[in-house]
Formats: structure tokens, sequence, C-alpha cells
């Protein structure tokens, strides 16, 4: 596998040899000083140019970064066209078979206002035109744990109970995936919402856990931990339901924490009723 020395060279020196190419920036984990960066964080680069059209006319070009094992680019994923006049930018996702991968936008040189204007951290690898701005930027607040408002802590406490009765009638009907899916893709994700709120209380609001809160049980007591690692069902009926009930509780004591922290108010016995009809209708 290529070193992070020989891939930044690689990615410098394309830059060197092609004219069109103005600048080249870099953003992601491998610059972000609170994020984890080992072999397999993404190169998040940036291509500044002058005109975007001839790297998707012949991508001939993807070959001077190595073998790849598979590509994506927009009209791989997007449902509807993507205009590259309207934004102005056009990335390439490139993994390659040694494990390194290049996510790269090439960004047309009239979208600089509003690139100087982003807030992700960001290095200057290159800049082969004195006259190019580039904003260098090193804050991470953009993906500090951001305090919540009471509306959208009473929100998102709505939204859990709500979908709970989702999960209810799937098991009441013996439908595993539907009830699995509304368990696993988005009670789960409220409640590790709502748990990091706790710990933005616990931490001054001034952490980040990161992309699908990969960096959640850094912050966790070990019996939390404990907790986390048993949230997840088997497959079966009647560990949905045991999971359920596992984690309306478990939502329940994370949100009363951070109603008492922040001092919001706290329908608690909604949670309760909510919890007794879900009980009561399985038997």
């Amino acid at each position: 596998m290529r070193t992070e020395k020989e891939m930044l060279e690689l990615i410098i020196r394309f830059a060197e040899q092609d004219s069109n190419i103005l600048a080249v920036t870099m953003t992601g984990s491998r610059v972000n000083r609170n994020c984890i960066c080992d072999m397999y964080s993404d190169f998040d680069i940036q291509y500044i140019v002058k005109d975007i059209k001839p790297y998707i006319q012949n991508k001939k070009w993807k070959e001077y970064f190595g073998e790849l094992l598979i590509m994506q680019e927009p009209e791989d994923w997007f449902s509807h066209p993507y205009s590259i006049e309207s934004k102005k930018q056009y990335p390439f996702l490139m993994q390659f078979c040694d494990g390194n991968r290049i996510d790269l936008i090439f960004v047309h040189i009239d979208k600089m206002i509003q690139f100087n204007n982003e807030t992700e951290p960001r290095i200057v690898l290159l800049n082969k035109n004195k006259n190019l701005e580039i904003a260098k930027i090193e804050s991470t607040k953009m993906f500090d744990i951001l305090k919540p408002t009471e509306k959208e802590f009473n929100n998102i406490v709505n939204e859990f109970l709500w979908l709970s009765l989702y999960v209810l009638k799937g098991i009441n009907r013996n439908e595993i995936t539907y009830a699995k899916n509304f368990i696993d893709n988005y009670e789960i994700e409220l409640l590790c919402k709502m748990v990091s709120w706790k710990i933005g209380i616990n931490n001054g609001f001034e952490i980040s856990l990161g992309k699908s809160y990969k960096y959640l049980m850094n912050y966790l007591s070990v019996s939390e931990i404990e907790q986390f690692c048993n949230i997840y069902s088997n497959g079966t009926i009647v560990d949905i339901y045991s999971k359920l009930l596992f984690i309306i509780d478990l939502f329940k004591e994370n949100s009363m924490y951070v109603a008492e922290k922040l001092n919001f108010n706290l329908n608690i016995n909604q949670i309760e009723n909510v919890l007794n009809y879900i009980k009561e209708q399985r038997t």
C-alpha cells in the first residue's frame, strides 16, 4: 500500500503537470486534528481548475493515480441530471486496489468566493497562481455537537415515540424487515442524537462525534458502552421487541438528563404512556 507521502506527492505532481489546474487543497480527516487518521482515511482532494469538462470527456487521466478497484461519479448515483453549470464542481470517488482512496473534486475557478466561505478544515497543498486567494481553515467548530433548542429537543422525543409504534406494528404483524428497518435505521439514530446532546453538555458542546457518531463510544462510561453494545437485535421478533423496550428506557434516561441540564420541559408521562401502550398491545 502506498504511503501518505507517496499519495500526496502523486496528487501534487499531477496538478503541477496540468496547466488547467490552478491549485490543490485537502479537507477531511487527514487535516482535522480531532479525527482519527489511519490507512483507511480518504484523501479528500480539491483541484481548482479553469475548466472541468476535459476530465469528464476523457477519463483516461484517472489511470495516473493507480489501479482502480471501483470509481463513482455523479451520474452513477444521482437520480436526476447533475448540472456542472450550476454546481461548478464535479466529484470522482476513487478506490484503488492497494487500499488507498481519493475523493477528488474538480472545482471551477468561478466558485472561489463560495469555496472560500466554507468552514470545513482545509489546507492548501499547491497554489500555482499568486493572484488566487485560497482560505486556509483550521477551526473544527463546524463539526462540534450543536446545543439543541427546546423545540428541537421535544421534536426528537416526539419522533422517537412515534417511530416506536411503527416498530410495534411490524412486530405484531411478524414483519421482521419492517420492524428492524424502523428500529435500526431511525430510532437508534434518534437515540444517538439524544446521547450526543448529553455528551455535549458534559463537554461544553466543543467536541465532535464524527460521521455516524463513530467517536461516540470514546465519551461513554464502561456501563454505557455495554448498554450500547446491546441495542441491536438478532433479527427475531422476540429479540426485536426486547430491544425496543430496552432502547425506549435508554432514550428516556438520556432525555431526562438533557432536559434537566438544559432546563427543558419534558413530558415524561407521554414516554411512560407510550411504553405501557406497547407492552399492552404486545401482550
